[in-house]
């Protein structure tokens, strides 16, 4: 079995990232720790790809790299499909913000500064081909990019899909959606 290093300011990065789950649902203090070290140990196998090399994890095998542009292409490419489409500025706005509010959580993760919250959720609306759909998928596309989702999958649902014909369906057909 391969043995890996990493040094405090991962540890420090890395317990922190950990502890942030606590009050959330399905948090498994054991369980969460191995999810963090398996994806950290992956990302370092990447970088030594030699069998006799011996790995040591990084910052960014925790987190992630520097959520800019330059660092992530999948984020850049995203960004300039949704910057192509006509119109949409205040969809554009609030994409930027996200983006500079992730970039400010890199910055305060790594000083071991609290992070500030995200609200991820977006609803799209409008009239019948003005995008909506496709907006959607951009969208999924950078959040996975910054690493918000684990894949940008996009799921579409109707009302139909929410609500039910009798009292109290449609809490649990909505739950039921968003658990999926």
């Amino acid at each position: 079995d391969m043995q890996y290093e990493c040094d405090l300011s991962v540890t420090r990065v890395a317990a922190r990232r950990v502890a942030r789950g606590v009050a959330s649902k399905g948090f498994g203090n054991a369980r969460s720790v191995r999810k963090l070290f398996e994806s950290a140990v992956s990302s370092a196998k990447l970088r030594f790809p030699h069998q006799d090399a011996k790995p040591t994890i990084v910052v960014t095998d925790v987190i992630g790299e520097e959520p800019t542009r330059e660092k992530i292409p999948e984020l850049d490419s995203a960004l300039r499909e949704l910057e192509g489409m006509t119109g949409l500025n205040s969809v554009k706005r609030s994409v930027n913000q996200l983006v500079e509010i992730a970039r400010a959580n890199y910055r305060k993760e790594l000083n071991g500064e609290d992070v500030d919250l995200i609200t991820l959720n977006r609803l799209f609306v409008g009239n019948p081909g003005t995008g909506k759909t496709t907006v959607a998928s951009i969208y999924g596309r950078i959040l996975k990019a910054l690493r918000f989702l684990s894949n940008g999958e996009l799921m579409m649902k109707s009302a139909s899909d929410l609500i039910g014909d009798k009292v109290g369906e449609a809490q649990t057909k909505t739950r039921a959606v968003v658990e999926m």
